[in-house]
């Protein structure tokens, strides 16, 4: 008989997962990464073995816990990684007879307590990677652990047998699903138990019907294939996420749990993941709202999601007018799902389109607010919840006040925008919440104190403006006060959660002639408070972030080991206890705050040992790339152990790894074999790396050649021609694709990674290779470029096995060869001061062992400064504004008004515009015009062959700025003024970014025009003779300069 599936409103979590299971048991339900690398991409969780899984864990709670007693639901909690397991351990823990409490790994002991106490809770499951932070709490409470298997043990494919779930929704809808808890910003948090009936109020959505021409917002989120939802799955936010998903055949991508959350991360898991939508936190989406690549990436996508804080108005704009579709999510613990419909008019994307008959809406007017605000209060429609779920949770209620303010539109019907809260919690920007009312009682309990405000809206972290009975009138008297108050808040600090903990350089004091504003009742008028002191507040934030403070350790830097043990001594002073060496920081609830004052304290901690390193050696990264106290250890030691980019010693690493590079993919070469040339017309070209700046604008000039009938991107995304149409879009291109054929890619695998039929079809097809795919980051180690490395050998190898003679033109850098005077030896392993430069060396070093073993046709580039481009309209092709000659620009124009009339080393201009640079390419493939086979091999250059100077663009880019730049300094100068004002004003210099390169890496390789003459001599003069492009190239002039700085937009 045909399995059928209850009514909408009346289907039961684990019922339906069972049903799928039966019915569409290989359909994707989820998916999970890989590996903690986004690079290595997601797999497939169908029905059939989530179903499975959560089965196979049942029967172990069985087993390990007893039967439960009939419709005693005893707890049992769960802590580990941010992973499926999850999933799997809630609807586990409900066939079992149990129900699953999910903690937080950011509360403190006492919060976690407590929270076993009042669920009376005795048996904790865990994964290993949390076992130190576990183990305090059976010290001080009888409770039986267990270890939980690994994820990938828990999704075997070996079937297990079935654990019934044989209830009906009207005999389970009041029974419990799970339990979560309160964040803990008004006290110690307490127990939520979530029941089964919640789900059916948000299932019962399906019928109904549309709002002024809009969907249900669950309907479209049923229309994307995947979606990206990164949200702790111990949080409402990550489990109504998915289950309440579930019910609209919504698929999600789940996050890496080991891997911090960036805006770097964010366009990682976009390219792996094959996700064609993203939840996001508005920080986050902040910050790649001012990254061009990164809005045409979001660009492609069926919708941008955010919640838990408010988006910035200008930041919710820019994303709008740039074509991305912005969806604004709402909801809370309690009420679960709004019913609102899907916003269609992006020019309202901050506004609700909320049913208010449906939520049982009583919109009151809010005391002390505009004519425009309204408190939202959930008034019971009928004795059964129906799609009130807040009635699920609070079933004596009649109505319900959310607390939460919204604002009316004015013309709109049914619009209506979230505007805060009644009482005084604080969003910050990364969507935690703090009620700070009991820190600030609390601290006005201090003799000193008058009253306290904590501050921090829509900001990064909390922040602390303290009213003093007597108010200090110096800096010594307010560092006195620091130290008087500070015990205090230190012992707050304890029983708060993470997010809300205040770090001691953000304490700051209010004035005598400025007093707190107050009611009559003496009450201090927060908001009133916070725009009075708004400068200061500013300026305490801008302060922060490069404070080093002094820490009670001192750092032993003598070994690793020493060094170690410091850190381990200073990360308490975070309040990370109960750290092992190996342990990870973010599995141990290290969150993005923390990370800003590990690095303080570890800066302070060496300037207290006498060493001070620059700020992009010890930046947040630095953190995220060495998650554990011993691998910070072993980083920070190879930092301090000499000078430059890793010290000597590290310099002597670098280049013992380059030789066994090229020792390893140099290795059993193939002998010369002789095979035809390959074509000069209807040539098929390979290219890698098309969705870059330079990349794109190869693919549109391959395109539009009449020598070339077919390019293949060798792609690293999925979905690569929804990349590179985006890629193209961002670079102003409109470029046919017809005659493109896309192919998924790992150049570190032999045979790429690909199919055996379609690699050999390629072996047949292919003229020529053009390889410019390279990751451009200068501060990794060579070691980190291995995948890159490995690609090139294996594009050797494709070549030598083609059918034809096929020549592979690799476009590195001339950073291979510039660098650190000395040796001006080609190939000199030593040369090269950054790893991109050493691993670009030892790509050229496999290629030129693959010519002369092999008879390989390779032909190397050697590209220099690519600049903006030189043809085609104003804003296509844009010279990145992250890069550094517009960095100085952009902050001498906004924050110093002074302009370098000398760059320093980099006073000799040789850069070559960014569509020159690929035309050349196409020369030296013989693509533009046929060449011999032969003549494309060995080094090029893609440098401009005429030299200009700074200082003949620099008077007509100062005239261009006008009163914006006062004066003109030398480079020395400029620097020093950059420096001082990095303080002042932060958050207006792109430059501040650079300053540790600015003052160093381009002062560290002496004269870059010297050594550009000395390294190209012959080769340029034979570059000029293979490419008219560059015969063709002039000087860059000061119009071409005006040109680039007009697009930038300074």
């Amino acid at each position: 008989m045909e399995e059928v599936s209850p009514p909408y409103g009346e289907r039961l979590i684990p019922s339906l997962i069972d049903f799928n299971a039966k019915t569409t048991p290989t359909e994707e339900c989820f998916s999970v990464p890989r590996t903690n690398s986004a690079k290595d991409g997601w797999r497939q969780v169908s029905w059939s073995q989530y179903a499975n899984a959560i089965n196979r864990v049942a029967a172990s709670i069985l087993q390990t816990c007893g039967p439960a007693p009939a419709k005693a639901y005893p707890t049992i909690a769960y802590i580990g990684a941010n992973d499926a397991r999850y999933l799997v351990f809630v609807v586990a823990a409900v066939k079992a007879g149990y129900k699953a409490l999910l903690i937080s790994p950011r509360n403190s002991e006492e919060g976690q307590l407590n929270l076993f106490e009042l669920t009376d809770c005795h048996i904790i499951y865990h994964d290993t990677l949390v076992a130190s932070m576990v183990k305090p709490w059976l010290k001080e409470r009888t409770m039986k652990a267990v270890v939980i298997d690994s994820l990938d043990a828990c999704l075997d494919d070996e079937p297990v047998p079935h654990v019934a779930f044989d209830y009906t929704f009207a005999e389970a809808r009041w029974a419990p699903f799970a339990v979560l808890h309160t964040s803990g910003s008004t006290g110690l948090p307490k127990p939520v138990t979530v029941r089964h009936g919640v789900f059916g109020s948000s299932d019962l959505f399906h019928n109904l019907p549309k709002l002024q021409g809009s969907h249900i917002f669950l309907r479209e989120y049923s229309e994307s294939k995947r979606s990206f939802l990164p949200l702790p799955l111990f949080h409402a936010s990550g489990l109504y996420g998915f289950f309440g998903g579930l019910f609209w055949d919504f698929s999600v991508a789940l996050p890496m749990p080991m891997a911090m959350f960036t805006a770097d991360l964010v366009l990682e898991i976009l390219t792996h993941s094959g996700c064609d939508s993203i939840f996001l936190p508005p920080s986050i989406l902040e910050d790649l709202s001012n990254r061009p690549e990164a809005v045409a990436v979001l660009k492609s996508l069926k919708f941008v999601g955010f919640g838990g804080g408010n988006l910035a108005p200008n930041v919710g704009n820019r994303l709008v007018d740039n074509g991305i579709v912005l969806h604004n999510a709402i909801g809370s613990t309690e009420v679960t799902a709004f019913p609102y419909y899907w916003q269609t008019n992006m020019k309202l994307w901050d506004w609700h389109i909320i049913n208010s008959d449906v939520l049982g809406a009583d919109w009151r007017k809010a005391e002390g607010e505009d004519d425009d605000v309204y408190e939202l209060v959930i008034r019971r429609q009928d004795k059964e919840p129906g799609m009130q779920g807040i009635f699920y949770h609070m079933p004596d209620l009649d109505e319900f006040s959310t607390r939460d303010l919204f604002k009316k539109h004015p013309t709109e019907p049914n619009h209506w925008r979230y505007h805060g809260r009644i009482d005084n919690t604080i969003v910050f920007s990364n969507g935690e919440k703090l009620n700070p009312v009991s820190f600030e009682e609390t601290l006005a309990g201090h003799p000193a104190v008058k009253a306290a405000l904590v501050v921090g809206s829509m900001r990064f972290q909390p922040a602390l403006l303290v009213e003093l009975v007597t108010p200090p009138a110096s800096e010594a008297e307010a560092r006195a006060a620091v130290d008087e108050v500070w015990p205090l808040v230190a012992r707050v600090n304890k029983s708060t959660v993470a997010h809300g903990r205040v770090s001691r350089h953000l304490i700051a004091f209010a004035k005598a002639d400025k007093p707190f504003p107050r009611l009559d009742k003496d009450t201090v008028r927060r908001n009133e408070a916070a725009k009075l002191y708004e400068e200061e507040i500013d300026g305490l934030y801008q302060r922060a972030a490069q404070f080093a403070p002094s820490p009670d350790v001192k750092m032993d830097t003598s070994s690793p080991e020493a060094l170690l043990n410091s850190i381990l001594a200073l990360l308490g002073g975070v309040g990370i206890v109960s750290l092992e060496a190996d342990s990870d920081l973010f599995i141990s609830g290290v969150d993005s705050l923390q990370v800003l004052d590990i690095c303080g304290l570890l800066r302070g901690g060496l300037k207290a040992a006498g060493i001070e390193l620059e700020p992009e050696l010890l930046a947040p990264s630095s953190v995220y790339n060495n998650p554990s106290p011993r691998r910070l250890a072993d980083y920070l030691h190879a930092v301090i152990s000499g000078t430059g980019e890793e010290g000597l010693i590290g310099r002597e690493n670098q280049v013992r790894t380059m030789e066994a590079f090229l020792a390893k993919y140099t290795a059993h070469l193939p002998p010369n074999k002789r095979k035809p040339d390959p074509n000069d017309e209807k040539q098929v070209v390979v290219l890698t790396g098309s969705t870059g700046r330079l990349g794109s604008l190869l693919l549109d000039f391959l395109v539009s050649s009449p020598n070339v009938t077919k390019v293949i991107c060798l792609t690293r995304a999925t979905d690569g021609q929804a990349r590179q149409l985006a890629a193209l879009t961002s670079h102003g291109l409109h470029t046919n694709l017809e005659s493109v054929e896309f192919l998924h890619a790992d150049l570190s695998k032999s045979d790429l990674g690909m199919d055996g039929t379609v690699y050999s079809r390629l072996l047949a097809e292919v003229d020529r290779v053009i390889h410019c795919q390279w990751s451009v980051n200068f501060n990794l180690s060579v070691a980190s470029f291995e995948k890159h490395i490995a690609g090139v050998r294996h594009l050797a190898d494709f070549s030598l096995a083609a059918q034809r003679n096929v020549p592979v033109v690799f476009v590195s850098s001339v950073l291979s060869t510039i660098g650190k005077a000395g040796s001006e030896r080609e190939g000199d392993l030593a040369r090269p001061t950054t790893g991109y430069g050493r691993s670009k060396l030892v790509g050229e070093l496999i290629l030129k062992a693959a010519a002369e073993v092999s008879g390989l046709p390779a032909a190397i580039v050697r590209v220099g400064q690519i600049a903006g481009q030189e043809a085609g309209s104003a804003g296509s092709g844009i010279w990145s504004k992250q890069d550094w000659l517009p960095s100085i620009i952009g902050s001498s124009v906004q924050t110093l008004g002074v302009l370098p009339r000398d760059l320093g080393v980099m006073n000799g201009i040789r850069w070559l515009p960014v569509d020159r640079v690929a035309r050349l390419v196409l020369d030296i493939a013989g693509i533009s015009e046929p060449i011999r086979v032969a003549s494309i091999t060995g080094c090029f250059y893609g440098i401009n062959p005429h030299k200009a100077r700074w200082g003949d663009l620099v008077p007509e880019v100062a005239a261009l700025y006008g009163d914006k730049i006062r004066e003109l300094v030398d480079w020395e100068t400029w620097l020093g003024v950059l420096e001082e004002s990095s303080a002042r004003d932060l958050d207006k210099g792109p430059a501040f970014k650079l300053l540790g390169f600015l003052k160093h890496s381009m002062v560290e390789a002496g004269d870059v025009e010297d050594q550009l003459a000395a390294s190209t001599a012959g080769d340029l003069e034979r570059t000029l003779g293979v490419s008219r492009t560059l015969r063709e190239t002039s000087a860059v002039s000061p119009g071409l300069m005006v040109k680039w700085c007009r697009e930038w937009g300074y």
